[in-house]
């Protein structure tokens, strides 16, 4: 329902004077009421408990027959009396017995009222008691005797207390008039009427200034819109002050003000909108076109073959590498089935050469894996199985493919060599990024394969010419350092010795140097024969134990209970094995420990190396098996090293059909594992001995 002005304007004045008002009655009322009581109260307590202690003593109180007693009483009595609207007065024993009263209710003393509540509480509490009593309700008790002629009447009980005494020895019994308290609330009521008026008078501004709020400028803000509107002016907007009439007034205005200024101008906004409709139109044709022709000349001038097909499988556009590496067959597959371009790619290459994920960093710190998982990953998949596999996946993959013929007029190939490709294949996202098929990149490889063979020459080359002049120098070195050339100083002592360990570190990086060459150019031939491996264990720590010693560390050697015996190249795991426990050494602080632990396990040899040094950064962990990679907290410390023999090691445990992995804590330590596959058959120490 929704009310007009007037109706909030009366409601609010109806509902602030009924609370105002009643609020102020009851409690003007309240506040003297009980400021009466309390004067009446104390009035009378104050007045008789003073002249009772006064003028009697505790005999008269105990002995109150007594002509003494009977006199002292009297002249309470008319002391009492002597306040006005004071109308009877009556004195208790203990036994609620009227000992004495005021002459118009002689006729009550000496007689007891054990009935009587109120006299009772006053002498069992010791506290002064009040009551209010209309007159038939008073004129009702067993000790009145006749009406006194009031409307109201207060009965006050007052204890006499003596110092010294527990309970009260009398009570005396005061009747009071009302007349005192009607006269005040008379006087209230017209202080109740002044205020009321007052309140009025405010309540006529607050209607005012409410007025004036409420529809004096709502009704000036509308006649200013209408005003505008007259004019043609529709660029405003009349937002209405309130939900009542008026706001309801200025919401009609505001609409007919929205639909003059859309009539006016619908006519031009449908020509902007059919102009800007068309320029849009005609700049997305051009940004279609400009990127149709930058992917065609993409796919035209890039030396990979590309193919591009759909979600259901269809070739959908090749380019002209394509078309030049698989000569006509290419133009036929488009527009064709899946079905054709794999038959395509199965007469053109040769089984896969190698199965390559996408991404490969080389360095990642490979979960634990069994020899058996290895040589199944390792087994070429069917071809057509591969590509099938890769259509139906959301991954990025990557394959090797030898080309079953020569390709003399392709790229750097000539004679009857066959070029190898590498497959690149990716899904195709749009910009919602829906899957709209996928590409198939071709790149030919041949002209990286030559570079790299070229590098790897150049390395080896490189590092068999520092091997001969570095051994050269060391083993003069030797002879001054020994002696053979004369007494040396002990300055020049201390320079020869840095000069020999710095031409050690150079040998050591040249060895490393031609092992990685060796590696990657598959010269590394393993030549294994069985081992005691606690035996080829134990010369590798002699070797290591010297820079152990140097750094004050200690070290702990946990040998199996039989000392095995492994078919496999000692040369290279004794590299392995030199090269973690220096690490572990290298790496470490001063006075650190080092474990190196060999044990058996069901099917292989398991070797640990832990440290308690200064681990490897969360961050690059997957580059600790990438040639030249040294951790950020070792650069700070340590600045000698090739960032080399973790990747040998890597190389040279899987080529011996083991696994190595890694766990690290920052600043707690670095654990190295290694598998070696199982012993030919394990002998025991005193066999060996």
């Amino acid at each position: 329902m929704r009310l007009n002005l007037a109706n909030k304007i009366s409601l609010f004045l109806i509902a602030f004077i009924a609370a105002v008002g009643v609020a102020l009655f009851f409690t003007t009322n309240r506040m003297i009421e009980n400021n009466l009581i309390m004067f009446l109260k104390i009035q009378q307590e104050t007045h008789v408990v003073g002249h009772a202690l006064h003028e009697t003593t505790h005999e008269n109180w105990l002995n109150p027959k007594t002509v003494s007693a009977k006199e002292k009483f009297n002249d309470l009595v008319e002391e009492v009396l002597f306040f006005p609207d004071t109308l009877r007065i009556k004195i208790w024993s203990p036994e609620l017995e009227v000992l004495f009263t005021d002459p118009g209710a002689e006729g009550l003393m000496g007689k007891r009222f054990p009935e009587n509540e109120s006299v009772k509480r006053a002498f069992q509490t010791g506290q002064t008691g009040f009551e209010r009593e209309e007159a038939e309700e008073f004129a009702g008790k067993p000790e009145h005797i006749y009406d006194l002629g009031l409307g109201e009447v207060f009965e006050i009980y007052v204890p006499i207390m003596f110092p010294g005494q527990n309970k009260p020895v009398g009570v005396v019994e005061i009747y009071q008039s009302a007349r005192i308290f009607n006269l005040l609330f008379a006087d209230t009521a017209r202080f109740f009427i002044l205020i009321l008026a007052a309140e009025f008078l405010i309540l006529f501004f607050v209607f005012a200034v409410i007025l004036q709020y409420l529809v004096h400028r709502p009704l000036a803000s509308l006649g200013e819109g209408a005003g505008k509107i007259a004019k043609g002016d529709f660029d405003f907007e009349i937002k209405p002050s309130a939900k009542d009439e008026i706001g309801h007034l200025a919401e009609n205005l505001d609409f007919m003000r929205r639909a003059l200024k859309q009539k006016g101008e619908s006519e031009e906004s449908y020509r902007l909108l059919l102009l800007n409709a068309l320029q849009d139109a005609e700049q997305e044709k051009k940004n279609t076109l400009r990127e149709k022709s930058k992917t065609e000349t993409i796919l035209t001038n890039i030396n990979d073959a590309v193919v591009l097909t759909d979600t259901e499988g269809v070739v959908v556009a090749v380019n002209k590498m394509f078309e030049k590496v698989f000569k006509p067959a290419a133009k036929e597959i488009i527009n064709r089935p899946f079905d054709a371009f794999i038959e395509l790619i199965k007469n053109s290459f040769a089984q896969a050469a190698a199965n390559l994920p996408a991404k490969n960093s080389g360095g990642a710190n490979q979960p634990p894996e069994n020899s058996a998982d290895k040589k199944n990953n390792s087994a070429p998949e069917a071809l057509e199985n591969w590509f099938r596999k890769a259509f139906s996946s959301y991954a990025i993959l990557e394959k090797e493919l030898t080309l079953n013929r020569p390709l003399t007029e392709y790229g750097i190939v000539a004679g009857t060599a066959k070029p190898t490709f590498k497959l690149f294949t990716t899904p195709a996202w749009s910009i919602e990024m829906t899957m709209m098929g996928r590409i198939w990149v071709f790149s030919d490889m041949s002209n990286q394969k030559e570079l790299e063979k070229a590098r790897l020459e150049f390395v080896s080359l490189t590092s068999h010419q520092l091997r001969t002049p570095s051994s050269g120098i060391k083993a003069f070195l030797e002879l001054i350092l020994g002696g053979d050339a004369g007494p040396l100083t002990e300055t020049q002592t201390d320079y020869l010795n840095e000069i020999y360990q710095s031409n050690e570190r150079m040998i050591e990086l040249v060895e490393a140097l031609l092992n990685v060459s060796k590696i990657e150019s598959g010269r590394l031939v393993l030549e294994p024969r069985s081992v005691d491996l606690l035996k080829l264990s134990e010369e590798v720590i002699e070797e290591v134990m010297p820079l152990i010693k140097e750094r004050k560390q200690k070290f702990e050697f946990i040998k199996p209970a039989e000392s095995p015996r492994v078919a496999l190249d000692a040369r290279l795991i004794f590299q392995v094995i030199s090269n973690l426990l220096t690490n572990a050494s290298k790496y470490n602080s001063e006075g650190g420990s080092i474990v190196f632990q060999i044990s058996k396990e069901t099917n292989e040899i398991l070797f640990r190396v832990s440290d308690a040094g200064w681990g490897i950064p969360k961050h690059q962990r997957d580059k600790v098996f990438t040639k030249f990679f040294r951790g950020d907290n070792v650069v700070m410390r340590q600045t000698v090293g090739s960032g080399l023999g973790l990747y040998i090691v890597k190389q040279i445990v899987e080529m011996s059909g083991g696994r190595v992995w890694f766990e690290s804590e920052e600043n707690k330590g670095t654990t190295f594992y290694f598998t070696l596959p199982f012993a030919l058959q394990p002998i025991s120490p005193k066999i060996k001995k």
